[in-house]
C-alpha cells in the first residue's frame, strides 16, 4: 500500500487528515471506525458509501467478537463513516435519517 501525504491507515482503508481531525473532535476512536467499516451496513448517499452501525451489525459483532465488545460498541451505535474511492473521508454521529432512493 502506498502512503498518500496527509493520510493514515485504519484497518485496510486509508483515512484522510480531515477524517482524523473529525475523529478527534467528535470523540470517535479508531477502533470504532474499524468496527463500523468491518461490520456496518452500507448505504449510498451522493455517490459515496455511508457505512453505519445498525442493530443487525451489533448482533454480528456480538456473534464474532463477543458480548463485551458489542456492549462497548453500543455506545457508538450512531457513529458512521463516509468512504470515497476506498478511503475514509469523514467520521460523524448520525443525528437524522438519511433519505434513501426507493426503487
Amino acid at each position: 500500500m502506498t502512503a498518500i501525504a496527509g493520510t493514515t491507515v485504519i484497518a485496510a482503508r486509508a483515512c484522510s487528515g480531515h477524517a482524523q481531525a473529525r475523529m478527534q473532535q467528535r470523540a470517535i476512536p479508531s477502533w470504532v471506525v474499524d468496527l463500523v467499516d468491518r461490520f456496518g451496513e452500507v448505504e449510498y448517499h451522493h455517490g459515496r458509501e455511508v457505512i453505519s452501525m445498525t442493530r443487525a451489525a451489533l448482533r454480528r459483532i456480538e456473534r464474532v467478537l463477543g458480548r463485551d465488545c458489542a456492549r462497548a460498541m453500543s455506545r457508538f451505535q450512531r457513529a458512521y463513516i463516509v468512504v470515497d474511492r476506498g478511503a475514509v473521508v469523514t467520521v460523524a454521529w448520525r443525528t437524522r435519517h438519511f433519505r434513501r432512493k426507493r426503487i
